[in-house]
């Protein structure tokens, strides 16, 4: 990612309609898995924690440790403050032990990798058996727009692709459901504009008026409210939650002589 990409969402995604009302969807699906019994109070890993913005979120599963590949992206995340240790280190090699964490979070950072599926198995191998992944990734290849060029994006997910992710990397899929259904069309129809009319733009946070973002951020969380039942059909993401599957029990010793 470029740094002035780095510089914009720490400037934004504090106030930005898309930041906030992701994070109102996400604290929602966690407080329900939360609920219904995934575990809490131990460690959870903000993979690829960014400028730290989504600690908000993370931390109400247990000590909060961010991991990302930039230092830039780390020094952001120190200033906030309220993680328990911050590292630097690469998605494909993270540096800690086997079964640390209760909970891992990829929030749309596995688009971002070329070796999306190597990454989805290190985040297996540092999940205790029986904790939870919880990832959002960017949706459909044909909503490809600015966002993903400036943001070296690799690629856009269908649900059979991340499904095939998730399985692969040996997880148990809990929860698998499109977000920000709302703004599908009018996302996917200034994307086309933009592309067709050869505009150039430096970001797509910049593209809607001022007045626009409390209307746009409500619509988006609005979703708080339906996406921990209901799965759904459509939507500019993807979220998974996924479980890695319990050891299983030793057999029992035969009698046979």
């Amino acid at each position: 990612m470029e740094l002035e990409t780095y510089d914009i969402i720490a400037q934004v995604e504090r106030t930005h309609w898309w930041y906030r009302g992701r994070r109102a969807v996400l604290g929602a699906v966690v407080d329900a898995a939360l609920r219904s019994g995934a575990p809490s109070g131990g460690l959870a890993l903000d993979f690829g924690c960014g400028t730290g913005a989504n600690l908000s979120v993370v931390g109400r599963c247990g000590g909060a440790v961010g991991v990302d590949f930039s230092s830039l992206a780390l020094r952001y995340s120190r200033e906030r403050g309220g993680y328990r240790a911050l590292a630097q280190g690469d998605g494909t090699a993270l540096p800690f032990a086997d079964a640390t964490f209760d909970w891992a979070f990829a929030l749309d950072i596995l688009e971002h990798l070329d070796e999306d599926g190597r990454a989805a198995r290190e985040l297996h191998r540092v999940l205790r058996p029986g904790g939870r992944l919880l990832i959002t990734v960017p949706a459909f290849p044909a909503l490809w727009g600015t966002q993903d060029d400036v943001s070296h994006h690799r690629r856009r997910y269908t649900r059979p692709t991340l499904l095939a992710l998730v399985r692969g990397a040996g997880f148990d899929v809990e929860r698998l459901t499109f977000i920000n259904s709302a703004l599908f069309l009018p996302i996917y129809l200034v994307r086309r504009a933009v592309r067709l009319l050869g505009l150039q733009v430096a970001s797509e946070n910049t593209l809607h008026p001022g007045w626009a973002n409390p209307l746009l951020e409500r619509l988006f969380a609005a979703e708080a409210h339906v996406v921990p039942r209901v799965s759904l059909p459509f939507g500019v993401s993807l979220l998974c939650v996924a479980r890695r599957a319990e050891a299983a029990a030793a057999p029992a010793p035969s009698l046979a002589a």
